[in-house]
């Protein structure tokens, strides 16, 4: 059987092919001419098989071996250029982890912070997380999403060689924060003066037991909300709110510095519901003003840190 068109072909491609390399080894061709044109010639035509061998390699999944222009074997490439360098991935652990698991994470920081508010950690105090995260039936993951929340409440912050830490309280700090609180309870009151019922009466419940400290500070806090709900700036509940969480372990003090409470409480609340705003705002200063001047024995009973040069 005669062959084929394209065994011809064939054959004439490999005979061109040799024929190139057979005539670029040496500086002159046989009629004496030069053989860079022959050399570039044979270069381009190594680039184009070797483009094809590569493609071939990919799609066959083969490992693909690369090669100069003269046909030898070039090194492979180290694979220690891909990997990350070591001070990459230490950066990359040290990354405050991310909790796949929202509902715990909820559960662990509605946990979390009632046991700062209800005045279980003195200030200064370093939390152990994997202690906190069995005790409360999570991992560190979620403990640690909780946590990283009360630092921006200001209920935690971060300790300076790692994990979270109970703020200290001074002197400065919690005479700046009832004022603050002083400051915003006043600003709802006048927002609700501006409005069309502003001196009118307002229900609430008066039935607030305050048999302990827990109660008191309670109901103290219920109170206040109570008073910033009536402004129609709902930016005064919020931070009136903060604000409050803020101080109720320190609430929890107050019945060891200062006396007559439930009165003053009582009276606060009457006023509240039915009193004039002018009389409500001189019983809200009047409140305050007692703190600011027990500010030292408040710290005291709270296990802050007293600034000696205020106090004396």
């Amino acid at each position: 059987m005669p062959p084929s068109v394209g065994a011809y072909a064939a054959a004439s491609n490999r005979s061109s092919s040799i024929r190139v390399r057979q005539l670029a080894l040496g500086d002159r061709d046989r009629h004496g001419r030069s053989t860079k044109r022959w050399q570039d010639t044979l270069n381009n035509h190594s680039k184009s098989t070797g483009s094809c061998h590569a493609a071939t390699a990919r799609s066959s999944g083969k490992p693909m071996h690369l090669s100069d222009e003269t046909g030898r074997d070039l090194p492979k490439p180290s694979r220690s250029a891909a990997r990350p360098s070591t001070d990459t991935r230490q950066h990359v652990r040290r990354m405050p982890p991310v909790s796949s698991d929202p509902v715990t994470t909820l559960r662990v920081y509605q946990r979390l912070k009632a046991d700062i508010m209800g005045g279980r950690f003195p200030p200064r105090t370093v939390l152990v997380e994997r202690a906190l995260a069995k005790e409360y039936r999570a991992s560190v993951s979620p403990f640690r999403g909780g946590a990283f929340r009360l630092v921006g409440e200001k209920l935690l912050e971060l300790h300076p060689g790692g994990g979270f830490q109970l703020p200290d309280i001074t002197e400065t700090a919690l005479r700046n924060l009832y004022f603050w609180h002083g400051q915003l309870i006043r600003n709802a009151l006048q927002a609700r003066r501006r409005t069309k019922n502003g001196d009118a009466p307002v229900e609430m419940d008066g039935s607030s037991e305050l048999a302990s400290p827990e109660a008191f500070a309670t109901a103290t806090g219920q109170l206040f909300s109570f008073i910033a709900s009536q402004s129609p700036n709902g930016e005064h509940h919020d931070a009136i709110l903060a604000a409050g969480e803020r101080l109720h372990a320190v609430r929890l003090k107050e019945p060891q510095v200062i006396s007559d409470l439930a009165e003053e409480y009582h009276a606060v609340q009457t006023l509240t519901a039915a009193g004039p705003a002018s009389n409500l705002m001189t019983a809200i200063w009047a409140y305050h003003r007692r703190r600011l001047r027990r500010i030292a024995d408040l710290v005291t009973a709270a296990g802050g840190t007293v600034d000696k040069v205020l106090s004396n």
